[in-house]
């Protein structure tokens, strides 16, 4: 399954900041610079899609004083599971001077 509205993003194994881009029908291009750095990178995907319900979300706003305005907003969820996402398990070496082409297969559980 293809997903709408992804992104991946490279982090150095040795760093929690790294460059990204968006994954078109399933498609992604990261250019060479700021490009991820040479050798292993931890690979994060991550895609946030609505569920097509809605639901109840409480927000404080103040005016003259604190106050709870309630109203219904689009649901949202993250489509990709945890191994591929926050706790990835996903590893890539970047080679210098070559063209690094990798294809992620993602298994739904």
């Amino acid at each position: 399954m293809t997903l709408d509205s992804s992104e991946i993003t490279f982090f150095p194994e040795e760093n929690n900041d790294g460059p990204g881009a968006e994954i078109g029908n399933g498609t992604f291009s990261i250019s060479e610079e700021p490009g991820p750095v040479v050798n292993p990178n931890r690979i994060v995907i991550r895609s946030v899609q609505p569920t097509g319900r809605r639901v109840r979300y409480n927000s404080l706003i103040e005016s003259d004083g604190p106050m709870v305005q309630r109203q219904m907003v689009e649901e949202y969820r993250d489509m990709i599971p945890p191994q591929y996402d926050r706790r990835s398990v996903l590893r890539w070496s970047i080679q210098l001077g070559l063209v690094n082409v990798r294809d992620f297969d993602l298994e739904s559980k």
